[in-house]
């Protein structure tokens, strides 16, 4: 997987995270251990805070192997530092300072430059390193990320000596960025978003923190503390592209959870101190929690973090590659305008992990897009029943013009469809209901550009056209001439101009769903031509026709299908007449070749005149025959340097230059091409930029109507070379022509045989929309029923599960995605021995999928919920609801569980609010008043609870509400509550007891308006569902 080329105009450092910290354990079983892979992974708050609130912390720390991937080496240069001073047990404050502050007072430099001084003397070799105190935890995957991990770490140990040039340059860089900041009118949201629900209460004293911080280089509130700060902290100096002040203008310590400083608490800082104070000594107490948790840990030999400074998907794709392969060299380069391949040659004990329990992508689905997030992520997932392994994407910008939409609009097909051809499909929408809030977001929509959503994706266990229409939505972003003029918009303009997808990632869907779908009629040639024939023959993005070869040359690559052309006898048949004659000493010419293009650095003047003008349009590459043809190829590799023969080898090698963009070098240009097309006269090869609203009006005046960089000759042999290998740096072996993606041998499935086939038509003809199975009946003595013309049955047993019957001989039949079992069909083939039994998709609204059990418990090595996060009740604040007048927030929270159309039925007549359908709505109304009553905000407070049916015996269980606890991660509360269950026969017994709770705490009845919940109230479920699920 590869994302399309961009030219990056502006780049900026994210020393510390954005998003307030979460826990990466918190949906898997307790009994597992877990090896945790995060992609973009930035600042370590997500793993100290995992440490911290894991439902086994403090007493048992859950063995943890962690493996952090970011493309910034300055970010794992900070983290490792950080975890060194944790390991040495410096004073707390002294470490805060160091990592979150970029003002820094004397003692905290020195001990700074000390430990950095430290590390990298102890890293100069492997074998020095893991001999190492800190290299017992702390691993590197490969040794080219520990080389350059280790460049900063020098820098920060002579940052106290550099010259004083340097360093009044660098202050000067720092005062201007800080008055840019400081400046702007307005109130800055963001870094208030970790109050949830509070937001707005927060905002304004956050605000003022956020401007302090940026003007003192502290979040201090005593003066003599901000003086004593004068000195630069050096982690927030050195990053891409070298020593140079330059973190984003939206830093800012904000990974901590604020809410505490918001609101009356049994144990937290005072409400009477100040707001801003009571913020930063709750962030303190927060990252010493944090820090005692990781010692915790270190001392149990429970933690062991790895690093790797890279590109996200390259890493998924050679982590991929190593898995199946074996072969730590991979061929993959480490990211987009780099050389350097990745190579798994750091040796470990225990070996690094290359699938995985939990797989955290921050928000690179923002940069990356959706599905390239899926395709490259997903196959790392461990399998079941071994793990109950999730994958977590994350977003902060919406796509289109409804943020509440901007999900669908990222997959570009229905969710059974996308669940179906990966495998994975995302909880929440099968589960209808999540345990996070996020409805915060939507209250200030107007107020910030950003809306925050995290997505759990799990397994919830007709490919031509779904894939087709993917492909067809997937690059609406080229010019639809059957719209574009007719229906302009904003949103359409933005999705242009933002492009994350090209034919590689269709090529890529293709072999993904290759591995899990068997064709039931026909083949996947035939399934591929039928595809290529669509794109012939599509007129509405005529444009982007000129990528046709392209898609043919990927789907080879892939080793999907091969296309007459790029076959290995392609040439007595296809050789183009006229021809150049490149090949006429060729003994043998592949199929696919290599063009290799060195473009002049002169040609990128226009990108470096006007950099906040020139944004980041896409690159792409061109063969144009003059009056024959005009091929686009998306997929290309950039390098800054030059092109060389190596010494002692007929072979062409890459010199980088080390300082990229930054360099004197010219750029080098690689991508595989069909070698037909490279055979026409008068072909030319061409750097172009990819027209879109943004970049043709920008640099259409400097680079003419094609928007083309450079263009060669294909025999200009200064600039253009053609070889049967893809080049490669010194110290690398070259890319022979081979497969791009591991194994496309299908995924073994159970002994149960039977072909899956998914149908779809009319407004669904590209989605999934029902599925057959075929079960194949062997048994003798099953035939023989079967053709006695018993009557076949099916019932559905589990949201994914049917049980088919032939008389007495049952057969449980397994779906990959939720189904509605009720409004099953039967086909019956009694002489041919087989019957089908097809079933549709279900929907979030209908009866079926999971809300045949809207929270299932499942069972690996031990019992554990599905959709419900797990909590360590211990380690939640506590609210103190003595002044219920400072809660009135928790009403309207409590209410926001209520989708409109939940909210409607609410309101509406006793019918459809009494349908079982809608059991789960009456579940949210008795959170709401569960917590209105132990919180008093609605006048009447209690602890004691009874559930109430009047028309079914009455007063059916009582629940104690033991404290009312913020779950911090997930924005919202819960209610600690012990559920006593009665009957007739317990009464006698319980009598006494619920007599003494009615003296000290008059009982509250609640009546449920369904009788079904009484059911979804019976333990252990109810237990289960006492979170405000939003």
């Amino acid at each position: 997987m590869s994302h399309p080329l961009f030219w990056p105009s502006k780049t900026f450092f994210y020393p510390i995270g954005n998003t307030a910290a979460v826990s990466l354990t918190q949906d898997l079983s307790p009994e597992q251990s877990a090896d945790i892979l995060l992609l973009g992974c930035g600042d370590p708050r997500n793993i100290l805070f995992t440490l911290f609130a894991d439902v086994n912390a403090p007493t048992r720390p859950r063995k943890l192997d962690v493996t952090c991937c970011d493309l910034e080496p300055a970010i794992l240069a900070r983290n490792t530092l950080l975890f060194a001073l944790l390991e040495a047990k410096e004073p707390i404050d002294q470490i805060w300072n160091i990592f979150y502050h970029f003002k820094i007072d004397t003692e905290s430099s020195k001990t700074l430059a000390l430990h950095s001084k430290q590390l990298y003397d102890r890293s100069e070799t492997t074998d020095a390193w893991q001999s190492a105190p800190c290299g017992s935890f702390l691993k590197f995957v490969d040794h080219r990320t520990m080389n350059e991990v280790r460049h900063h770490w020098k820098n920060y140990a002579e940052f106290p000596n550099i010259s004083t040039a340097r360093l009044t340059k660098l202050h000067k860089q720092q005062n201007t960025l800080s008055e840019s900041i400081t400046k702007q009118q307005g109130v800055t949201l963001s870094p208030s978003r970790a109050a949830g629900m509070l937001w707005v209460h927060a905002s304004s004293s956050v605000d003022t923190m956020f401007r302090r911080y940026w003007e003192t280089g502290t979040l201090f509130t005593r003066d003599s503390d901000i003086k004593a700060a004068n000195r630069l902290n050096p982690t927030f100096v050195y990053a891409y592209p070298g020593e140079v002040f330059n973190p984003h203008y939206g830093t800012f310590p904000q990974g901590f959870h604020l809410m505490p400083a918001m609101v009356p608490f049994s144990s937290e800082v005072s409400s009477s101190v100040r707001v801003q104070t009571a913020i930063f000594d709750l962030m303190k107490k927060q990252f010493n929690k944090w820090a005692n948790s990781f010692h915790t840990s270190r001392t149990a030999n429970a933690i062991t973090i790895r690093f790797y400074s890279g590109e996200a998907l390259a890493f998924c794709r050679a982590l991929d590659i190593f898995a199946t392969a074996g072969n730590p060299a991979t061929g993959v380069f480490v990211s987009a305008w780099r050389g350097a391949q990745i190579n798994f040659d750091e040796p470990s004990d225990p070996p690094a992990p290359t699938i995985f329990d939990v797989i955290d992508t921050s928000n690179l689905t923002d940069h990356l897009g959706l599905i390239n997030i899926l395709l490259a992520a997903g196959p790392l997932l461990k399998e079941k029943p071994a793990s109950q392994s999730v994958l977590y994407t994350e977003t902060l910008l919406s796509a289109g013009k409804d943020a509440t939409k901007s999900f669908l609009d990222r997959i570009f097909t229905t969710v059974p469809t996308i669940a179906t051809l990966l495998g994975l499909a995302p909880r929440a929408y099968v589960s209808s209901f999540t345990s996070h809030s996020n409805t915060h977001e939507l209250l200030s929509p107007e107020r910030t550009k950003q809306y925050h959503e995290r997505v759990a994706w799990i397994d919830p266990s007709g490919p031509c056209r779904y894939t087709f229409g993917l492909y067809s939505k997937m690059f609406a972003n080229g010019l639809d001439i059957t719209t574009m003029f007719s229906r302009p918009s904003l949103a359409k303009f933005k999705s242009m101009i933002d492009v994350h997808y090209h034919r590689e990632t269709i090529a890529a869907l293709m072999h993904r769903v290759k591995r899990r779908v068997q064709i039931h009629s026909g083949d996947w040639d035939h399934v591929v031509n039928e595809f290529l024939e669509r794109l012939e023959t599509d007129t509405s993005h005529m444009l982007e026709n000129v990528y046709y070869q392209d898609m043919c040359l990927q789907l080879h690559l892939f080793d999907i299908h091969t296309v007459p052309t790029l076959k290995p006898d392609w040439r007595p048949k296809f050789a183009a007449n006229p021809s150049s004659g490149i090949f006429r000493d060729w003994p043998d010419v592949p199929a696919v070749l290599c063009v290799v293009m060195t473009v002049p650095r002169k040609s990128f003047d226009p990108f470096f005149e006007d950099k906040d003008k020139t944004g980041t349009p896409t690159i792409k590459c061109h063969l144009n025959a003059k009056g024959i043809h005009s091929t686009a190829y998306s997929s290309s590799h950039v390098v800054w340097g030059k092109c060389s023969n190596a010494q002692g080898a007929n072979l062409v090698t890459i010199e980088e230059d080390s300082q990229g963009i930054f360099g004197t070098s010219d750029l080098v240009v690689m991508f595989w091409a069909s070698s037909r097309v490279l055979e026409f006269q008068n072909t030319s090869v061409l750097l172009a930029l990819k027209s879109t609203p943004h970049s043709a009006p920008t640099f259409m005046t400097k680079l003419g109507m094609e928007l083309a960089i450079f263009s060669a000759k294909i025999e200009d042999q200064k600039h253009v070379k053609i070889l049967p290998y893809r080049p490669s740096v010194d110290s690398h072996v070259p890319l022979r022509l081979g497969p791009l993606a591991s194994s496309s041998t299908p995924i073994t499935t159970n002994p149960l045989s039977f072909l899956m086939a998914v149908t779809g038509s009319g407004d669904s003809a590209h989605g999934v929309v029902s599925f057959t199975a075929h079960v194949d009946i062997d048994s003798p003595v099953e035939r023989k029923v079967l053709l006695s013309g018993v009557e076949v049955q099916a019932t559905q047993i589990a949201p994914c599960t049917m049980k088919m019957s032939v008389g007495k001989h049952d057969h449980i039949v397994s779906y990959p995605y939720p189904i509605m079992g009720s409004a099953y069909k039967l086909r019956v083939a009694r002489k041919s021995h087989y019957v089908e039994v097809i079933v549709p998709a279900s929907e979030p609204l209908d009866s079926g999928g999971y809300h045949c059990d809207y929270a299932p418990i499942v069972r690996n090595s031990t019992y554990t919920p599905w959709n419900i996060h797990h909590l360590s009740i211990g380690r939640m604040p506590k609210i103190e609801a003595t002044t219920p007048k400072k809660l009135d927030w928790l009403n309207s929270h409590t209410a926001l569980q209520l989708s409109d159309r939940e909210r409607d039925i609410r309101l509406g007549d006793e019918t459809r609010k009494e349908a079982s359908i809608n059991a789960l709505i009456n579940v949210k109304d008795t959170i709401h008043a569960l917590t209105m009553n132990f919180s008093g905000v609605q006048g009447t407070k209690t602890r004691t609870i009874g559930l109430c049916e009047p028309d079914d015996g009455g007063v059916y269980a009582i629940l104690l509400l033991g404290a009312l606890r913020l779950d911090l991660a997930s924005f919202t509360v819960i209610i600690d509550v012990a559920l006593v269950p009665l009957s007739n026969e317990r009464m006698p017994a319980l009598m006494p007891h619920i007599a003494k709770i009615q003296d000290a705490n008059p009982m509250v009845q609640v009546h449920s308006l369904y009788s079904g919940r009484t059911r979804a109230f019976q333990p252990p479920y109810f237990y289960r569902e006492l979170y405000c699920s939003i």
